[in-house]
């Protein structure tokens, strides 16, 4: 439509009238700014300049302050690493390198001075830290301050040894503390204790539990492979009369010989165990036939026809043995244990020093 468009020549020399008008704004702006500058400057001069002194020493104070405390921290730890003697004390920096230790870092075969600035794969075998992903030890350390794990050590001549490994985050680092101790004396007590509980304190045989756990576990393996399972129980026939006329020592003795004899009789795979006084249980796993079970039983009685060389006595006691199969004398250890208990005792009736299968067998 005619008249409506707006003029381009006025638009233009409004937009330059309006770029010079901000301009010289602009330009008045930052003259009465630094104006104002000058004039503080000329007639405060002092002050500022007193100002800024005492600004200058408040930081440097602050830094000094900070220096000193870092300095008696350093101090402090190592007054403290310095003073114990019973484990080994690191400090660890964020690469897992050692800054500080103490003197009992010794116990791997290393000085001091051997160890700083080296990894802690240096000293022990298991790294714990993953660096590609959140760990146990750093989670454990920001839930509740500090982890206990344990590691397995390693000393300068390469022979290993068990460790329990303390880490608590350092305050004021990106470091930690490492409390190392030895363990070693744990561990056998803990293998002490377990052997009691699960083996016989006079042959160190597996005891009654540890027997219940390895049958049912031979059971499992044969339900899984078509197999059979000989369950054979044997005493010493007489043996009261060796306790009678020797005594309760040679009698130990002799037991632990009967220990060893069966052993020798016995496969790789075949457990024994002792229940108590003469009386031993065997596992024949993964057997194909009864006649499997009927070797290994006659290889038993024909080697306790030997004698016995105990001290200075020669012993022969003759063995009885009673034998129950799984699947065909029973499928749980109970009816096994009590089939094969039965079967012993039919074997010392028939006249001892023999071997006597299940009936059902």
């Amino acid at each position: 439509m005619i008249g409506t468009d707006i003029p381009k020549r006025e638009t233009r020399d409004l937009w330059v009238a309006i770029a010079i008008a901000l301009s010289l704004g602009v330009y008045h702006l930052l003259f009465n700014i630094i104006s104002f500058l000058q004039y503080i400057s000329y007639h405060y001069y002092q002050w500022v300049s007193n100002l800024l002194f005492f600004w200058i020493l408040a930081l440097l104070l602050v830094a000094y302050r900070r220096w000193r405390n870092a300095v008696y921290r350093q101090r402090k730890l190592c007054n403290i690493l310095a003073s114990i003697k019973t484990e080994v004390i690191m400090v660890v920096d964020s690469h897992h390198r050692i800054q500080m230790v103490n003197e009992s870092v010794n116990i791997f075969g290393f000085s001091p001075e051997e160890v700083i600035k080296k990894t802690t794969d240096l000293l022990y075998l298991d790294r714990r830290v993953d660096k590609n992903r959140p760990t146990e030890i750093y989670d454990a350390i920001n839930k509740i301050g500090f982890h206990i794990g344990q590691a397995t050590g390693r000393k300068r001549t390469g022979e290993t040894f068990p460790l329990e490994i303390m880490t608590v985050p350092l305050k004021g680092s990106e470091g930690v503390v490492v409390v190392i101790r030895d363990i070693t004396e744990r561990k056998q007590i803990e293998e002490k204790i377990r052997q009691m509980a699960y083996h016989d304190s006079l042959t160190g045989l597996p005891n009654r539990k540890l027997f219940s756990d390895r049958l049912n576990i031979a059971i499992v393996q044969a339900q899984r492979n078509q197999k059979k399972v000989g369950i054979a129980m044997l005493d010493l026939d007489n043996f009261k009369d060796v306790n009678d006329t020797l005594g309760h020592t040679i009698g130990d003795l002799f037991l632990k010989a009967t220990a060893e004899r069966l052993h020798a009789a016995l496969r790789k795979g075949d457990t024994i165990a002792r229940f108590g006084g003469d009386e031993f249980v065997l596992i024949l796993p993964d057997i194909e036939t009864i006649e499997d079970a009927i070797q290994i039983a006659q290889k038993i009685v024909d080697s306790f026809c030997k004698p016995f060389l105990i001290d200075t006595h020669q012993l022969v006691v003759t063995t009885s043995i009673g034998i129950a199969i799984y699947p065909d004398d029973g499928t749980d250890d109970d009816i096994l244990l009590r089939n094969a208990d039965i079967t012993m005792y039919q074997a010392k009736k028939a006249g001892r020093a023999r071997y006597q299968l299940c009936k059902k067998s």
